[in-house]
């Protein structure tokens, strides 16, 4: 089966939407993932992927803490996360949404750890 020009323009038209939709930049040791999740101050939800012995550590970086923070409510942030991360089956610090993966569940991680984090920041916001 042939797809036909319309159809390419379609696939092609979805191709670049997506690459919009989802960036990495990689630096020494670490690679940022800008994902179509969106915090309260309309800044992107961004996660950290570090090689660590066992696989990856995935973080959020405290981003998520930060938009707390921005309107006084850092001191609700943590039971906030902790509900976020046990939902979404990832970890909650005082600080940071966090999880490990090996290779074949990095992406479901990196899914979980930013749905959390963006959780995390619309519920405290919206409770302050």
């Amino acid at each position: 089966m042939s797809l036909s020009q319309d159809d390419l323009s379609v696939q092609d038209a979805v191709d670049a939407a997506v690459r919009q939709l989802v960036s990495a930049s990689h630096a020494e040791g670490a690679s940022h993932i800008h994902l179509p999740l969106f915090y309260p101050s309309g800044a992107a939800v961004t996660v950290s992927v570090e090689r660590v012995k066992v696989g990856y550590l995935v973080t959020d970086e405290g981003f998520a803490y930060r938009e707390a923070e921005m309107v006084g409510a850092e001191t609700q942030f943590a039971d906030f996360a902790r509900i976020a991360a046990q939902e979404l089956g990832v970890i909650a610090t005082a600080r940071m949404i966090t999880a490990a993966a090996d290779r074949a569940s990095l992406a479901a991680v990196i899914a979980g750890v930013g749905s959390a984090s963006q959780m995390a920041a619309s519920a405290a916001v919206s409770a302050a």
